[in-house]
């Protein structure tokens, strides 16, 4: 026993460091985003989840159950004494996103990255990248570096998945003496996913997060998957993962008012007013970064033009061996701070400057960083605000595929238990074809309804698709470009947003993506053309009808003196 228990005591990691806050100082606005309860794949209520979050000294949660955001999301609510904030975290054909702030969508958001980006800022919700850079491929962010708000530069899950067998065994036997520190030592610099925040920081603003991705379960299989199938215990639990790793909100303050006080915590989360904190080092603590010159003074998670040179000052809670690093453009910069203060004058020039702070204790080769800061950006682009795209223009050479009034040569393709129908309805200047769907069966059945006319050989010679169309409903319609030859089970896909506003739309075809195959699309390749309905992005029972009007085939650019505006429409794949 003596020699079991002095092994134990061998492998124990360091206890977390307990910072008690000066006299009178305000209390720091601490909580956790990316949490799951029963009603996805965790194992505890919404009230389990705001216990624990208590007990751990939080002040918030954003639960991200996984979803479609074709449902409700719960009203703030106080649990427990901690604010509950409801989000959810989309599954995508590129990776998972959480969407924070976004009511009910009229329509299913699924399908490739950038649609379900470009829907999440398009009803007012913030796009946050969950675990990107997972070394679980399915987890992965594939779907390219725009379109997003933020990013988990660290993430609970992506962490522990990179460890070898005998640090995960080590992690096991000391969480039941130590659990939020026993977490912490699987923690390490995650290189890959620092570097992508960095790297689109170093064109636009973008937000950094700690994301807990707490479940409280682990399953049982082959490799290790703790989310699939039953699970078979509550570890890690909620309350451990609540004290290895926060955000911190600097300068907020919390009235009681659950709505009020969670537009304020999403306010500050999506302007990057965020600090990161491995609480299982040492906390609660907090880290002030700030910049100013001519043009003004402003904090972590702004903008500066460049106007001068810069002054820079960080603040962090001071701790015996803990080092602040000014990281300019995802590099470490020569700077000496002193009793956790920094003051540094930079030249005036573009650059995005964030603060680390670093202990002695840390965990990880590389070892975790203890405080991460958001970034100010001197000179660069400032995080898009999203609005509608201006009417594309036609090309000069089109050949049309709907004659006014003739619906010769389209016909309907769909599953068993869907319906279609497609007819002439007249229109304002003339008509225009009418398709009307109802979307019935099950999942397995793959429902769909499809327009659908062949194109034979008419593709050559022409590099984009045009139409344009209005829908009943807000929806997304899939419009698919699918091979000849003995080879139509290959598509190449392209989603469209639609809505009751007649919309001109313009498809290059090097904008189409390859649907479950890796051949590249040629015009000659084309035989057929179909605008396809289907369970990606509508609910089953969902039935509505789209009119499409000019749908032609085109080529080179628009009349000189009128350029060709960007279609603000991604790809499905």
């Amino acid at each position: 026993m003596i020699v079991a228990a002095g092994a134990t005591a061998a492998l124990l990691p360091p206890r977390a460091v307990v910072i008690v806050p000066e006299a009178g100082a305000a209390r720091l606005v601490r909580g956790v985003l990316h949490v799951h309860t029963s009603r996805s794949d965790g194992t505890g209520s919404a009230d389990q989840v705001a216990a624990a979050a208590a007990r751990a000294g939080l002040s918030f949660v954003v639960l991200t159950d996984h979803g479609d955001a074709s449902v409700d999301p719960s009203a703030p609510v106080y649990r427990n004494g901690v604010l509950c904030i409801d989000a959810v975290e989309i599954s995508t054909e590129h990776g998972h996103v959480l969407a924070l702030g976004l009511p009910r969508v009229p329509f299913v958001l699924g399908g490739a990255g950038g649609d379900v980006l470009e829907d999440i800022a398009r009803f007012g919700g913030m796009s946050i990248l969950a675990h990107p850079t997972s070394a679980r491929p399915s987890l992965r962010w594939t779907g390219g570096e725009d379109g997003f708000d933020g990013v988990e530069w660290l993430n609970g899950d992506s962490e522990w998945r990179d460890q070898t067998t005998l640090a995960l065994a080590r992690a096991a036997w000391t969480y039941w003496f130590r659990p939020a520190e026993s977490l912490a030592s699987l923690l390490d610099r995650p290189v890959e996913a620092l570097d992508l925040w960095d790297r689109v920081g170093g064109v636009r603003a973008v937000v950094g997060v700690a994301g807990a991705d707490a479940h409280a379960r682990l399953g049982l299989r082959a490799v290790g998957e703790p989310y699939d199938g039953r699970p078979v215990a509550r570890v890690p639990s909620y309350e451990s993962s609540f004290r290895a790793f926060s955000v911190t909100l600097p300068g907020l303050q919390l009235t009681g008012s659950a709505a009020a006080d969670a537009a304020a915590t999403l306010a500050a989360i999506r302007a990057g007013r965020v600090v990161s904190v491995v609480d299982a080092l040492a906390g609660p603590a907090s880290l002030d970064f700030s910049a100013s010159n001519a043009a003004g003074q402003v904090q972590q998670g702004n903008g500066l033009a460049v106007s001068g040179a810069v002054t820079l000052r960080a603040q962090a809670t001071n701790l015996v061996g803990g080092r602040l690093r000014l990281m300019r453009d995802g590099r470490e910069i020569d700077a000496r701070d002193t009793a956790g203060a920094l003051v540094l004058e930079q030249p005036a020039e573009p650059a995005t400057y964030r603060i680390e702070v670093s202990l002695p204790s840390a965990p990880g080769q590389p070892p975790v960083p203890w405080l991460v800061s958001n970034a100010i950006y001197v000179g660069r682009r400032p995080a898009a605000s999203w609005s509608e795209p201006a009417p594309a223009e036609w090309p000069v050479r089109r050949l049309p595929l709907y004659t006014d009034g003739e619906a010769e040569g389209w016909t309907i393709e769909r599953s068993v238990r869907a319906d279609g129908r497609v007819s002439v309805a007249k229109a304002v200047n003339g008509t225009q074809l009418n398709l009307k769907y109802a979307l019935g069966g099950s999942r397995a059945d793959n429902p769909f309804v499809a327009l659908s006319r062949p194109l034979d050989r008419a593709a050559a010679g022409f590099d984009a698709l045009l139409f344009e169309a209005r829908a009943s409903r807000p929806m997304r319609i899939s419009a698919q470009l699918r091979a000849r030859d003995g080879a139509s089970s290959q598509r190449w896909t392209r989603s469209v947003f639609l809505d009751d506003t007649l919309r001109r739309v313009v498809l290059p075809f090097r904008q189409f993506q390859p649907a479950g195959h890796e051949t590249a699309l040629t015009a000659d390749a084309i035989g057929s053309l179909l605008f396809v309905v289907d369970g990606v992005n509508t609910a089953l029972g969902q039935s509505g009808q789209v009119w499409f009007d000019n749908v032609a085939l085109g080529s080179g650019p628009p009349p000189a003196g009128r350029p060709a505006p960007q279609v603000r429409t991604e790809s499905r794949r």
